[in-house]
C-alpha cells in the first residue's frame, strides 16, 4: 500500500530506512497531473517482478564470477551491480526513453518518477537510478542516491556505499559505467567546492534526502501547470527535510515570489488587510517561522480570492472601479490544523464566512 507522502514526511530517519524507496517515489507523485489512470502499486509489482529475475540471474551466474573475477576487477560488488544492470536492461527491457534524450526535451510526470520505467516509453535520469536502488535494496544492496550539479538540471544517479569504500553506478545509456567522483566535479557537471557544500551534491543521501529531492521533483511537476500553491507546498517540505539545501531554500523563495506576484495581479484595490492567527505550526520547525507565515497568508489571499460569493459582490466590482458598499477593512484569519476560517471586519460591524483549509 502506498501511504500518503503527507504522512510519511514527518516520519524519521529510521522510520524512513524502513520504507521501500520506489514506494517513497511513488507517494510523492500521487495526485499530479496526467498520472491519474497509472496505479502504484502495479508499479510496484513489476519492480518486484524484476528483483526476482535479478537474484535469480546472480546466483546463476556466480561461478562466472569465482572462475573469473579478473573479469570483474576482483569485486564480488561490482559483479553484483553490473548483473542487476544487465538484467534490467537486456531481460526486462528497461530503456532510456529515447524522445527525453535531447537537453531540451519536456519532462512530463511519467518521466520524472516511475510510472515511466514500469508501464511507459521508458526511463531518464531521474527514475533509472531510483529504480536500481529500489531493486538493490530489496537484495540487500548498500545503495545510495546521489546527486551532482547538471547545467540545467540535477543529476541523479546511484553509489554502492559501504564502509569498505564505495563506487558510482551510471546506467541510464547501455551498460554500467562507474565514474569517479571527481569526474562530476568537471566538465558538464563542474561546480566549485561552496556549491558542492550548500547543495548536498556528491553526498550520499539520507532517506530524508531522498524524500526531499522526490518532493523538488513534485514541485517542479505543478509548476509546469502553474499551480503556485502546491508548488510552494512540496519545496516548503524539502526544505523542512533538507535545511541546509541552499538550492532547495533559493527555489523556495523564488516560488513564494511567483505566488504573490500572480495573487498581487488579482487583488482589487481595497483589498483588506490580513491579520493572521495560527495556534500551531503546519510544518516542522527546521523551516523558519516566516517562511510559514508567508505560505499561510498567500493560502488565506488565494482562499479570499476564490470564494465565489464575495469575488462576484466585492473584488470584481472593485476591479471594475465601482462602487462597493461595506468594503472590508480587515480579514482575520484563524488557521486550525485543517481549517482557515476568516472574519471580515467592516466597521462598525463584521461577518464571517468559512473559505477552506
Amino acid at each position: 500500500m502506498v501511504p500518503n507522502w503527507r504522512n510519511v514526511v514527518w516520519l524519521t530517519e529510521e522510520e524512513l530506512a524502513r520504507l521501500d524507496v520506489a514506494t517513497l517515489n511513488l507517494a510523492c507523485a500521487e495526485g499530479l497531473p496526467g498520472l491519474e489512470s497509472f496505479d502504484p502499486e502495479a508499479c510496484l509489482r513489476r519492480i518486484d517482478e524484476w528483483t526476482e529475475k535479478v537474484s535469480w540471474t546472480t546466483v546463476k551466474k556466480l561461478r562466472l564470477f569465482e572462475s573469473h573475477p579478473e573479469r570483474f576487477y576482483h569485486s564480488r560488488d561490482y559483479f553484483r551491480v553490473l548483473t542487476l544492470v544487465t538484467v534490467i536492461q537486456r531481460d526486462c527491457g528497461v530503456r532510456y526513453n529515447p524522445a527525453k534524450i535531447s537537453h531540451d526535451a519536456p519532462f512530463t510526470p511519467e518521466d520524472t518518477f516511475l510510472y515511466g520505467i514500469t508501464h511507459g516509453e521508458g526511463g531518464t535520469c531521474a527514475t533509472m537510478p531510483v529504480l536500481y536502488a529500489a531493486v538493490g535494496r530489496r537484495l540487500g544492496y548498500p545503495l545510495a542516491l546521489v546527486t551532482a550539479k547538471g547545467d540545467r538540471a540535477t543529476h541523479l544517479f546511484a553509489r554502492w556505499d559501504d564502509p569498505g569504500g564505495h563506487f558510482n553506478i551510471e546506467a541510464t545509456s547501455d551498460g554500467l559505467k562507474c565514474p569517479p567522483d571527481e569526474h562530476y566535479r568537471n566538465g558538464l557537471y563542474r561546480l566549485t567546492a561552496e556549491e558542492e557544500e550548500k547543495g548536498g551534491f556528491l553526498r550520499s543521501q539520507s532517506r530524508r534526502a531522498e524524500l526531499a529531492g522526490f518532493l523538488m521533483e513534485r514541485a517542479f511537476c505543478w509548476q509546469d501547470v502553474g499551480r503556485h500553491r502546491r508548488v510552494v507546498e512540496a519545496m516548503g517540505w524539502a526544505c523542512a527535510l533538507e535545511p541546509k539545501n541552499q538550492f532547495y531554500l533559493n527555489r523556495f523563495k523564488a516560488s513564494l515570489n511567483d505566488w504573490t506576484r500572480t495573487l498581487d495581479g488579482r487583488k482589487p484595490a481595497h483589498f483588506p488587510k490580513l491579520l493572521i492567527k495560527a495556534e500551531t505550526r503546519r510544518l516542522p520547525v527546521t523551516l523558519p517561522l516566516e517562511f510559514e507565515q508567508d505560505i499561510l497568508g498567500l493560502q488565506a489571499t488565494e482562499n479570499i480570492l476564490n470564494n465565489r460569493e464575495h469575488n462576484s459582490d466585492c473584488w470584481e466590482p472593485l476591479r471594475r472601479g465601482q462602487w462597493v458598499r461595506d468594503v472590508p477593512s480587515h480579514a482575520l484569519v484563524d488557521f486550525t490544523p485543517s481549517e482557515c476560517h476568516v472574519r471580515f471586519d467592516i466597521p462598525p460591524t463584521a461577518y464571517s464566512v468559512f473559505v477552506g483549509s
